[in-house]
């Protein structure tokens, strides 16, 4: 469990951090998440096969959070809309910049 006994600069500067990690495995990532302990991770392609394999992922990386004693992972993708389209097949569509900046409307560009 985390507690304020445990934290120096180190692990303050790991909590700053969203890493990408190797592979599609909690065993893989295992030895750079015990070094660095970041706050979040960052799925690619390269860690992605399906929606149903992201969500086992999820819960065993937020187990090994447990196991390491600290907060639970934040997540995020590498989607950034418009020709960065990875996961063409498992997320919503998002217009590139460009695109919706010439709309006109800035309607558009609000979240």
């Amino acid at each position: 469990m985390f507690t304020m006994e445990k934290v120096d600069l180190e692990y303050l500067a790991g909590q700053l951090m969203f890493i990408g990690f190797p592979g599609s495995s909690v065993d893989e990532a295992r030895d750079l998440i015990s070094d660095i302990k970041p706050c979040g991770l960052v799925f690619t392609i390269g860690n992605i096969r399906n929606p149903e394999q992201v969500r086992r992922l999820t819960s065993e990386f937020n187990r090994y959070a447990r196991e390491l004693g600290i907060p639970r992972f934040l997540y995020a993708i590498d989607h950034e809309g418009g020709l960065i389209m990875r996961f063409n097949d498992y997320v919503t569509f998002i217009p590139s910049h460009m695109a919706v900046g010439s709309t006109g409307a800035p309607r558009y560009a609000r979240a």
